[in-house]
């Protein structure tokens, strides 16, 4: 049977104005190691939905998945381990949210993975700021 891991995010922080938007926040996760391969890494991916609904399309992403939240089931059975081995994020047309994908990994049975954190930076095609040309340099009387 695959391995699979269920992730919800649990809360997020917006900031940003315009043309730029970070994300972040914690994703509760259930992923834990293999019993049919017990002295090795397993892997998974998933992925979750995070933002308010935004028609505007994201010109760039920046995506940084950390595991937070990890257990030790027991010592006894090996060294634990826990990975994120690749993260990356694009915009959902069918929500308008910003979807992560994540790849975890976990060696052996004792290792568990229980949360995520979460930054996503998002650049918008358009600024907020206005440039405007001086007629004179600064100083200048």
């Amino acid at each position: 049977m695959p391995p699979t891991a269920t992730i919800t995010p649990v809360r997020e922080n917006m900031v940003g104005h315009l043309d730029l938007r970070i994300i972040t926040g914690i994703a509760s996760v259930a992923f834990s190691g293999a019993f049919d391969n017990p002295d090795d890494w397993v892997r998974v991916s998933g992925s979750f939905l995070v933002g308010a609904p935004n028609k505007d399309k994201p010109i760039a992403y920046a995506t940084i998945v950390v595991p937070s939240s990890f257990d030790v089931v027991d010592l006894k059975s090996g060294i634990p381990g826990w990975a994120v081995d690749a993260s990356y994020s694009e915009y959902d047309d069918a929500t308008q949210l910003i979807r992560v994908y994540v790849q975890l990994a976990v060696k052996n049975t004792n290792s568990e993975v229980l949360g995520v954190a979460f930054q996503v930076s998002l650049e918008y095609p358009y600024s907020p700021v206005t440039i405007i040309e001086e007629t004179q340099p600064l100083g200048a009387a």
